[in-house]
């Protein structure tokens, strides 16, 4: 039986009955590790004791808001082994719109990853964690989760349908239709998935289902964004930028020069790789 000592109170590692830890925690109660923190290390309990995987407990039991141990002298964190015999894929899930890539942890800023990116684990060291794709280098384990991340978020916006269109009682685009005339202004609820949205249409207070592909931002012309695997020419002579802020090394390229598009990283900002040379940079989302 091994004690840890938390900042605050002690719990006790009392089982580990093939590779599913127990966990005694004086402090327990339900909903715990219900948090935004910690429902991704998928713990259950049962009175006390809290259950996890050994391959859970690695990634997520010491960094902010879950289990954290403090050293024999009563402060700091005491880091974990460094793990490198994992291979793990996880989601990016900041709250922001991207998580910074560092050499080392909390080492020197590599790269940006967008909301949403996938990335392979491969190593753990604490409350970090080691990548080797898309990037190589070190994240912080707390933004990643183990499911699949929405990319966009257009929660609380309104828009206004781009022709007559059919909603739907149905998460799934199901169940009842409600036909409702071009212009009509709705107001996103929740980013179901990332072609379907829950609405409310303002005028009459309905809630329902639709394909996002279907309404405009009110006073805009162009669709929702989703050019996610388009291919495109630039229009003109263009800069292109290793950082999603436009700044950093930058690339010049030349009119009609091809890229796809990797990833819609904001309304007017798209990450891009350019098809002939494999460079990988943002781009002004007008410039093709």
């Amino acid at each position: 039986m091994a004690y840890l000592l938390l900042a605050g109170h002690y719990i006790a590692l009392v089982a580990n009955n093939d590779g599913m830890i127990t966990v005694y925690d004086p402090y327990l109660y339900n909903g715990k590790f219900n948090t935004a923190s910690r429902k991704n290390a998928g713990v259950t309990i049962s009175g006390n004791s809290a259950y996890v995987t050994e391959e859970a407990f690695e990634i997520y039991a010491n960094y902010k808001y879950f289990w954290i141990y403090s050293n024999d002298n009563g402060y700091g964190n005491v880091a974990l082994d460094i793990k490198t015999d994992i291979n793990l894929i996880r989601y990016v899930a900041t709250q922001k719109l991207s998580l910074l890539v560092r050499e080392t942890p909390n080492g020197e800023i590599l790269n940006r990853l967008a909301k949403g990116t996938q990335v392979n684990v491969v190593g753990i060291n604490g409350e970090w964690a080691k990548i080797n794709s898309p990037y190589s280098g070190w994240v912080h384990s707390e933004y990643l989760s183990a499911s699949p991340v929405l990319m966009h978020n257009t929660v609380g916006n309104y828009y206004r349908l781009k022709t007559r269109a059919n909603l739907y009682s149905n998460p799934d685009l199901s169940g009842i239709e409600y036909n409702y005339l071009a212009q009509t202004q709705i107001k996103i609820l929740e980013n179901v998935t990332e072609n379907i949205d829950k609405v409310q249409v303002v005028k009459t207070g309905r809630i329902a289902y639709i394909n996002n592909s279907a309404y405009t931002i009110s006073g805009a012309t162009g669709q929702v964004k989703n050019t996610v695997g388009n291919l495109y020419r630039l229009k003109q002579k263009t800069t292109l930028f290793a950082n999603p802020g436009m700044n950093g090394t930058y690339f010049t390229y030349l009119p009609l020069t091809q890229i796809i598009v990797l990833d819609n990283y904001n309304s007017s900002i798209d990450y891009i790789q350019v098809i002939k040379t494999g460079r990988k940079a943002y781009c002004y989302s007008n410039a093709f």
